[in-house]
C-alpha cells in the first residue's frame, strides 16, 4: 500500500531554528513513518515555505523540516520535495492533489494537537466528493509553548468554517471558459462593492462635516433631535457599508479559493490580514470594517462634544447703569434725579437717559436756576 504522510508546517524561528510545535510534529511524523514503513511504500511530504508570521529566513520552512526528519532517522529518499505554501489551506490543498495524482491509497496528516481540527476540516471539504482514506494524527504540543498561534486557533477555525466556499476543482472536466468567467465575475463584484463602499464612507464624512456646522450652537430639544437624526443617518450609512463590505468579502473568498485551488499567483490568495482581535492590536492593523466602525463612532462623538461644549453667539447686552454714580454723591453740581426715579423734571430725566448723570453740566445749571426762582 502506498501511504502519503503530510507533515504540516508553520512556527519557524527567524534564525532558522524550529520552535517546539514544529519539532514535536516532525518527531511524530518520524514515529508514524517507522510504524507504517514496514511492508508499505511510505513517503513524507513536508509543507510550508515563507510567511511573515512563521518563517522570515532565507530558506523555506519545509527545508528545516526535511533536515529534522533526516536527523530523526527518516531516509532522504522517502522524503518528497516540500510544498511551497504560506498557510494551512495551501498546505492541505497541495497535499491533497499530491495524494490524488501520486497514486497513493492512504493519506496521513500529522500536525499539532491545537491545529488538528482545522486540518481535518479542510481535508474533509477537499475530499467531500471522493472516497479517500484520510487520517489526522496530532502531535502533543509542549505545555511550555505559549505562541500566539495557539491562542488564535479556535477563532481561525471559526472564521474558516464561515468563509469556506467550494469552487471548481483543479482536475474537473469543466471547460476553461467557464472557470475564467467565474473568476472574472468574482473579481468584478469585488471591485464594484469596494467602489460603492468608498462612496458610502465619503458620504459618512460629508454628513458629519456638515453636522459640525449646524449642530453646535443649538441647545435643548433642538440639539437632542439633531443628534438623534445624525445618529440615525450614521447608522444607516454604516449598515449600508456593512452590507457592501460583506458582499466584497464574499467575492474575495471565491477569488482566494480559486487562486489556491488552481495555483493562480493572484493577489487574493497572498493577501494576509492580522489574526488578532481588534482590541488587542493597534488601529493600523484593524480590518477595514473595524476601521470604518471606529471612524463612525469617533465622528459622532466629536460632533456631540462640539455641540455640548460650544457657546452660543447670542450674548445678552449688559444694560448700562443709569443710577447716580458714586462720584456724584455730595456734589451740588450733579443732577439729583436718577433715571429710574419717578420724581424730578422730565427734561432732567431725559438728559440723564441720553448722556448719563455724570458731567451733565447744562442740566445741572438749569435745575439750580429753577430752584432759586422758587
Amino acid at each position: 500500500m502506498s501511504i502519503l504522510i503530510v507533515l504540516f508546517g508553520q512556527e519557524n524561528e527567524v534564525d532558522g531554528k524550529l520552535r517546539a510545535p514544529a519539532t514535536a510534529r516532525a518527531a511524530k511524523a518520524a514515529e508514524v513513518f517507522k510504524e507504517l514503513a514496514p511492508g508499505n511504500e511510505t513517503v513524507i511530504l513536508p509543507t510550508g515555505a515563507f510567511g511573515a508570521h512563521f518563517n522570515t529566513s532565507d530558506q523555506p520552512h519545509f527545508h528545516y523540516l526535511t533536515d529534522e526528519l533526516i536527523r530523526l532517522g527518516v531516509p532522504p529518499e522517502n522524503i518528497l520535495p516540500g510544498v511551497a505554501s504560506a498557510n494551512t489551506v495551501q498546505d492541505a490543498t497541495e497535499a491533497w492533489y499530491r495524494f490524488k495524482n501520486g497514486g497513493h491509497h492512504r493519506l496521513v496528516a500529522v500536525t499539532s494537537d491545537y491545529h488538528a481540527a482545522r486540518v481535518a476540516f479542510i481535508l474533509g471539504r477537499l475530499s467531500a466528493n471522493d472516497d479517500a482514506e484520510i487520517e489526522v494524527i496530532s502531535a502533543a504540543t509542549p505545555a511550555s509553548y505559549a505562541g500566539k498561534d495557539k491562542g488564535l486557533e479556535e477563532r481561525k477555525l471559526s472564521i474558516l468554517k464561515k468563509d469556506w466556499v467550494d469552487v471548481i476543482p483543479r482536475n474537473s472536466k469543466v471547460a476553461p471558459e467557464r472557470f475564467v468567467a467565474v473568476y472574472e465575475n468574482a473579481g468584478r463584484e469585488l471591485r464594484h462593492h469596494n467602489t460603492l463602499s468608498i462612496v458610502v464612507i465619503a458620504g459618512l464624512l460629508a454628513v458629519n462635516a456638515f453636522a459640525f456646522l449646524i449642530v453646535p450652537g443649538n441647545g435643548g430639544w433642538v440639539l437632542f433631535f439633531m443628534l438623534l437624526l445624525l445618529a440615525v443617518i450614521d447608522g444607516v450609512l454604516w449598515l449600508l457599508f456593512y452590507r457592501l463590505n460583506n458582499a466584497a468579502h464574499t467575492a474575495m473568498r471565491v477569488v482566494t479559493r480559486m487562486e489556491i485551488e488552481h495555483r493562480i499567483a493572484g493577489f487574493a490568495a497572498n493577501w494576509r490580514t492580522q489574526s488578532s482581535e481588534w482590541f488587542r492590536s493597534p488601529p493600523w492593523m484593524w480590518s477595514v470594517k473595524e476601521l470604518v466602525t471606529g471612524l463612525t463612532a469617533a465622528l459622532f462623538i466629536a460632533v456631540t462634544l462640539a455641540a455640548l461644549t460650544s457657546r452660543s453667539d447670542q450674548r445678552e447686552e449688559a444694560s448700562p447703569n443709569r443710577t447716580t454714580s458714586s462720584s456724584a454723591i455730595g456734589n451740588s453740581n450733579a443732577s439729583p434725579t436718577p433715571v429710574t426715579s419717578a420724581n424730578g423734571n422730565a427734561v432732567d430725566r431725559f438728559a440723564n437717559a441720553v448722556i448719563g448723570s455724570q458731567g451733565n453740566e447744562n442740566s445741572d445749571a438749569n435745575m439750580n436756576r429753577r430752584r432759586r426762582r422758587r
